[in-house]
């Protein structure tokens, strides 16, 4: 039974953290080690840590100076043993045979990544997020390149360690969308990627703080800097060309469909949208033939997208709001 290291950087989670670390604890799969990077966190987490520690030897504690999510992850990972490694944010939770079937279907067939679907909690609300890769399996990027414009979120997949050291590829430190600018590299250089169309993961959405104008500049910097890194190790490695299509898609949506309608919502007004709107213009002109546009996006999307072009924000704030009080409407008749 091979041993698996999972890295759980902790910053300032003191009510969840309880909760994340019990669905690792209990895992049906026990060749595990709990790695807890206490992130100089300001809250009681680094004392909870060591409380942890004392009731199950498999936890291992990491007390360091705040360096940032990207940070703590780079030093979990420098710090683990196992074979493979699972990252896991510190205020979500996982399913108790999460680490199994990932292990099974690694071992199995050899894989350096094993990528797995999640639910999507926000506000008592959930929803599956899974790729559109119609069947669980195993595959190369070259038979399934769609795997590039999945969620580029660490925490669904479960890593060969070999593959962290092999590439050397670490989380950008002081980044925003620290995972935009890993992932796809390290897809990439994955020989076999295997995929279990199963959501076995809790990502939990909790409520954000306003994007302020200082905040929307920094959204920007650091989604086409993370954009900007992928392209140039594509290049590099001679594969821009072969999945172009696939990263035209990944820019569209990260570097402008996405991170637009985000800032809509909180400030229409604000100057980055124009920011995106040149970037992706610049980068890929012709995106709107894209293959994937045209066949993935959901009619709600294409309009959203279709007010992003037109710059009529107002429209995409009204059903926003009329969405949110549908919602309201329909949780207050359950009660």
């Amino acid at each position: 039974m091979e041993l698996v290291s999972v890295v759980v950087p902790i910053y300032n989670v003191e009510k969840y953290l309880e909760k994340c670390v019990e669905s690792l604890r209990t895992q049906t799969y026990k060749n595990i080690e709990i790695i807890l990077v206490d992130d100089g966190s300001p809250d009681h987490c680094g004392e909870m840590c060591d409380e942890y520690a004392k009731q199950d030897t498999r936890i291992k504690v990491i007390h360091k100076k705040n360096g940032g999510l990207s940070d703590a992850r780079n030093a979990g990972l420098e710090a683990a043993s196992g074979k493979y490694v699972l990252f896991t944010d510190s205020d979500d939770y996982v399913k108790k045979d999460l680490i199994k079937k990932c292990v099974d279907r690694a071992e199995k067939d050899q894989c350096d990544m094993v990528i797995f679907d999640f639910i999507r909690v926000e506000e008592g609300l959930k929803e599956i997020t899974t790729l559109e890769i119609e069947k669980s399996g195993t595959y190369s990027l070259r038979e399934e390149p769609r795997f590039l414009f999945g969620s580029p979120s660490a925490v669904n997949k479960l890593f060969r360690r070999d593959l962290f050291i092999k590439t050397k590829i670490r989380f950008p430190v002081g980044k925003y969308y620290e995972d935009l600018g890993t992932i796809p590299k390290l897809l990439l250089m994955a020989e076999k990627i295997g995929y279990l169309k199963e959501p076995f993961y809790y990502y939990m959405i909790r409520s954000g703080s306003i994007m302020t104008g200082a905040k929307a500049e920094k959204n920007y910097q650091d989604r086409t800097e993370m954009i900007d890194q992928v392209m140039d190790f594509f290049k590099e490695h001679e594969a821009f060309e072969t999945y172009y299509q696939e990263l035209e898609y990944l820019a569209v949506m990260n570097g402008y469909f996405l991170p637009s309608r985000e800032i809509i919502l909180q400030d229409r007004k604000s100057p980055v949208l124009k920011k995106f709107k040149r970037y992706i213009y610049t980068m890929f002109p012709d995106f709107h033939r894209n293959i994937y546009l045209k066949q993935y996006l959901s009619k709600k999307d294409r309009l959203h997208l279709k007010t992003i072009e037109t710059e009529q924000y107002w429209f995409m704030v009204m059903l926003s709001r009329g969405r949110i009080l549908v919602q309201r409407l329909f949780r207050s008749r359950k009660v």
